[in-house]
C-alpha cells in the first residue's frame, strides 16, 4: 500500500521534471503493454501530475478511463474539469 506521503513526493517530482512528465507512465506501460489484459490505476480525488500521466497512459483503440463521482455540483463540476484538462492540446 502506497502512502499519501510517498504519492505526493512521486507528485513533486513529477512536477519538477523537465522531460517527459507528461508521459512516464505511458512509456512504463508500452514496455510491458503485452504482458497484461487490464490494469487498474487507482488515483486520489485530485487532478494533479499521476492523474494526467494516468490518462495519458490510455492511448490505444480500446483504452478506457473509468472516473467514479459523488452526484452533487463539486463531483460534476470536477468532471467537468478533469475532462477539460485531459482534451485541451
Amino acid at each position: 500500500e502506497t502512502s499519501t506521503h510517498e504519492l505526493s513526493e512521486l507528485d513533486f517530482r513529477l512536477k519538477a521534471a523537465a522531460f517527459n512528465r507528461d508521459t512516464r507512465l505511458r512509456e512504463a506501460f508500452d514496455l510491458v503493454k503485452d504482458d497484461f489484459d487490464i490494469v487498474i490505476i487507482d488515483n486520489s480525488p485530485f487532478t494533479n501530475a499521476l492523474t494526467f500521466n494516468a490518462m495519458t497512459a490510455c492511448h490505444e483503440d480500446g483504452d478506457q478511463i473509468i472516473i467514479p463521482i459523488s452526484i452533487d455540483q463539486f463531483g460534476m463540476e470536477g468532471l467537468d474539469y478533469t475532462c477539460l484538462l485531459y482534451t485541451s492540446p
